[in-house]
């Protein structure tokens, strides 16, 4: 007799085979096969008795179209701006691969997509242009869950920057791209398939504010040594002194107000408490 974790293999596996003719049509999948496989068929027999309005491949058809729907709604809800650049026909058909190669882990589906940049980034389904932006929106969106309930510590007053050790808030990410994406996000229609330059670059961060909102910019990549060396922490004047080709004093100064202002700036310590989504 097969014990409780075999049969909770098998039925998982019943469960991750991809939907079949209407059932594929409704999740937002193009068309494809229209009948279950005969492995399907002969788990949901082994598994389910069939009822006299259900038989037994029915019956798990049931749990088969839940997995898939869910996962796929999750995904797409996730990475709005994916979905915007791909439309949503491409952008599902993408996620239906994705989820056949990479099925969950776990019951908590918020970082389900962190691989899916990576995915998008290889896919032979898309151009190489599109696959470039895609991974970055997709990076860039997935920053957003990241964030989302990544911890915050003390902000510093004025009297701490110039001796205190600061650090950048845990609930920021900085974000390179090798992409287009600040055109893109002006203006979708801006043509952002032309080529970009081989060693394009943009600084993008991701953080969650004090109010609890997600907020994010584009910085000039410029200022990417001095936000890695707030990640690493340190004073001011350690912070600065690590740094090479440090920008402008002018263009620090503004910087740092702006980050001041934004609340991307802590103390070092240990994280206080997550506050509460709004």
């Amino acid at each position: 007799m097969p014990t409780l974790l075999e049969t909770q293999r098998r039925f998982s596996n019943a469960l991750g085979e991809r939907l079949v003719g209407e059932d594929r049509l409704l999740g937002g999948l193009a068309r494809g096969r229209s009948e279950v496989s005969e492995h399907f068929a002969e788990t949901a027999r082994g598994l389910l008795r069939a009822t006299p309005r259900l038989g037994a491949d029915e019956r798990l058809g049931l749990y088969q179209r839940q997995y898939w729907y869910r996962l796929l709604d999750s995904l797409a809800e996730d990475f709005p701006s994916l979905q915007t650049l791909l439309g949503r026909e491409t952008l599902f058909t993408e996620l239906e691969h994705y989820i056949a190669a990479c099925p969950p882990g776990s019951w908590d589906l918020r970082l389900f997509g962190a691989r899916l940049a990576a995915f998008v980034a290889r896919s032979p389904r898309l151009p190489q242009d599109t696959r470039r932006l895609a991974a970055a929106l997709a990076r860039r969106d997935f920053a957003f869950m990241e964030v989302f309930d990544a911890p915050r510590l003390p902000e510093p007053i004025d009297a701490d920057l110039e001796g205190a050790e600061l650090r950048l808030q845990p609930c920021v990410r900085l974000l390179v791209l090798h992409a287009p994406v600040q055109a893109w996000l002006d203006d979708p229609n801006s043509g952002y398939a032309v080529r970009p330059r081989r060693r394009m670059r943009e600084l993008h961060v991701v953080w969650r504010a004090r109010d609890n909102r997600i907020c994010a910019t584009h910085e000039p990549l410029s200022l990417l040594p001095v936000l890695r060396e707030l990640e690493r922490g340190g004073t001011l004047g350690r912070l600065l002194g690590r740094c090479r080709n440090l920008p402008g004093a002018r263009t620090l100064r503004e910087a740092f107000m702006r980050w001041r202002a934004g609340g991307l700036l802590a103390l070092a310590g240990e994280p206080s408490p997550r506050r509460a989504a709004p």
